[in-house]
């Protein structure tokens, strides 16, 4: 399993631009982090079961938002959107890009997909969004979150 992860992370990564990814996968209906990637290390870190609330590496709220939803969510410029301004790590790391899809299963949530670009807003294209959604769905569906000024 630790192998199938760390290909998953560093295609997805590749394929999307990403800078950072973090996979999380569903347990008794909690999100736990199971993988996490950098572009700066081939590393991939495999983990076990942290959950999301101790995460503290990437904005909650986001991936709680498409675990409601269930829709996939892309952030231009994760700092000017005011869907997410009282994001604590938002506020405080004031990332650029951020994409954020979850993996479903008959409608259920199996696990989510979190990438980030903190050098370039608008790193996530349409394009890049359905490549990265093709690794777990036949079907390209997604919803652009664009701050609402």
């Amino acid at each position: 399993m630790e192998n199938l992860l760390r290909k998953l992370m560093v295609l997805l990564n590749q394929n999307a631009g990403a800078e950072k990814g973090f996979l999380f996968l569903e347990n008794n209906g909690k999100l736990f982090l199971q993988a996490e990637s950098s572009n700066k290390s081939d590393e991939v870190k495999t983990l076990h079961a942290q959950p999301l609330e101790n995460c503290g590496k990437l904005a909650e709220s986001i991936v709680k938002y498409v675990a409601i939803t269930k829709e996939t969510v892309i952030l231009d410029d994760a700092f000017e959107s005011t869907l997410f301004v009282n994001d604590e790590f938002i506020k405080t790391h004031k990332p650029k890009s951020i994409l954020c899809a979850p993996f479903l299963n008959h409608g259920k949530i199996q696990g989510i997909i979190y990438l980030s670009n903190d050098l370039t807003t608008g790193a996530f294209t349409e394009k890049k969004t359905c490549s990265t959604q093709t690794a777990h769905s036949p079907n390209c569906h997604f919803h652009r979150k664009r701050p609402v000024l």
